[in-house]
């Protein structure tokens, strides 16, 4: 009888420690929408220092059929020349984005529908307004507490 009561108090310390342990996924949650605010924000006051230091320094692009690791500067470089060239109308969602995380809350998902609209100058220095639906998925890291882009993989319809 004592092995049983060792074991079952055991199991109660384990459980009780595991929900102690387990992150509060509607903090994380909030967490996570504020940072899908933030790339909004860095979108439209064109400011890829801000937007390419959300990524990790492990961060992966899926886009056009192939994956790529950019270094940070790489990617600065592009979004740079590119929120020079592009003024934002529109960088919204269609629909609530899902969010999901992994049981430790160390990783989490976020997978959106939206729309963008965008004027941007051609190679005559012409501008040409865009609309693109597209749906992509955020893959979000937890680094020593804070949340980095790890992966984002796009598609547009």
């Amino acid at each position: 009888m004592n092995i049983h009561m060792n074991k079952l108090i055991f199991i109660t310390f384990l459980l009780s420690c595991n929900s102690i342990s387990t992150p509060g996924f509607e903090e994380e949650k909030k967490e996570i929408l504020q940072l899908e605010a933030k790339q909004r924000e860095y979108h439209f006051t064109k400011n890829a220092k801000a937007f390419t230091g959300m990524f990790s320094e492990d961060f992966l692009s899926i886009n056009k059929g192939a994956i790529n690791k950019p270094s940070r500067k790489s990617s600065y470089e592009m979004f740079d020349e590119y929120f020079k060239s592009a003024e934002f109308v529109k960088w919204d969602d269609n629909k609530a984005p899902v969010i999901r995380f992994s049981n430790d809350g160390s990783v989490a998902y976020v997978a959106v529908d939206k729309v963008v609209i965008v004027k941007m100058l051609n190679g005559t220095r012409k501008e040409i307004m865009d609309t693109t639906n597209f749906a992509w998925l955020t893959v979000y890291k937890k680094y020593e507490n804070e949340w980095k882009i790890d992966c984002v993989t796009s598609t547009n319809k």
